[in-house]
């Protein structure tokens, strides 16, 4: 059977997480796909090339020496897509990006619109797609920057160990009341608080982490709404149909006078990262776009 070059990287991936399951998981394989691609390798080879440990597996003399070469070959692997994106970059100076609506209009365009003031050699064009979806476009080729947002303890956030994640900004979330809510005079809350309330939630990411939240609290929230429109979440808590939580800088977008906003202890911050392939940072519009999404994610954060 001839040796292929998938084989070497999925045995790297297995010698260098010491796992045939953690390598699983990170190339999103089912377990014993992986142990049947090291199988054939070890039967190519003619080599023992793992051998079983305290911990998991690790290599063995043999399997020691086909790491080296499995590092090089996995490293040119990799070089292929970030020539590829360099050569595009230096020949057109277009970046790509993908990123969450609701930093559209917050984030993105400020971003733009001051990248354009002093690098106008640079061309951005926008997608809009969910943290996942932009993280999947920048894995297939199809975008250089994905601006996302995600939790600390959020348990079922993306897998960013493929990517090169910065950190914008740190954007705070917050509780919005209508005015004349019973709990609109009160400074200090808590969730446990809001035991009853309809809820108006955003399906981008953050209606699984509310509903754990509010469980976490004690209570079962009751969706009144789901869904994408900001405009919509302002108007049913505006109505006294629902209560939500907005990120702050979302809030500047809403008529946030016809809101009682308040800080909520158990609600965790959205932190805003922009991630992109391995390397591909160095490239110069890469970087200065970065740049400028921090600038403008710092602003609208801060406001």
């Amino acid at each position: 059977m001839a040796l292929t070059p998938w084989q070497v990287v999925i045995f790297q991936q297995v010698a260098r997480a010491g796992s045939m399951s953690a390598a699983a998981r990170h190339l999103g394989f089912r377990q014993p796909t992986v142990s049947a691609h090291i199988r054939q390798l070890e039967q190519t080879l003619g080599e023992k090339l793992l051998q079983r440990s305290a911990t998991g597996v690790v290599p063995t003399e043999a399997g020691l020496r086909v790491l080296v070469h499995a590092d090089a070959i996995s490293f040119h692997l990799e070089q292929i897509p970030l020539e590829l994106q360099e050569r595009r970059l230096r020949q057109t100076g277009l970046v790509r990006l993908a990123g969450f609506s609701s930093a559209l209009t917050t984030i993105m365009l400020p971003a733009l619109m001051a990248l354009r003031a002093k690098h106008p050699e640079i061309t951005v064009d926008i997608a809009e797609a969910s943290p996942d979806k932009a993280l999947a476009k920048v894995g297939a080729g199809d975008a250089d920057i994905a601006l996302i947002y995600h939790h600390d303890d959020d348990r079922e956030a993306a897998d960013l160990s493929k990517f090169a994640v910065s950190t914008l900004a740190v954007d705070p979330v917050l509780l919005i009341l209508p005015v004349g809510h019973r709990l609109a005079a009160r400074n200090s809350l808590h969730l446990a608080d809001l035991d009853g309330e309809n809820w108006a939630i955003s399906n981008t990411g953050c209606c699984t982490h509310v509903i754990e939240l509010c469980q976490q609290a004690g209570f079962t929230a009751h969706i009144k709404y789901e869904g994408d429109n900001l405009t919509a979440i302002h108007e049913f808590v505006r109505d006294g149909l629902a209560v939500a939580t907005v990120t702050r800088s979302s809030l500047t977008t809403m008529a946030a006078t016809d809101l009682v906003v308040r800080e909520i202890p158990e609600l965790s911050a959205h932190r805003v990262s922009a991630a992109c392939l391995p390397g591909a940072a160095q490239f110069g519009a890469v970087d200065v776009v970065t740049r400028y999404l921090q600038k403008a994610a710092v602003a609208a954060t801060s406001a």
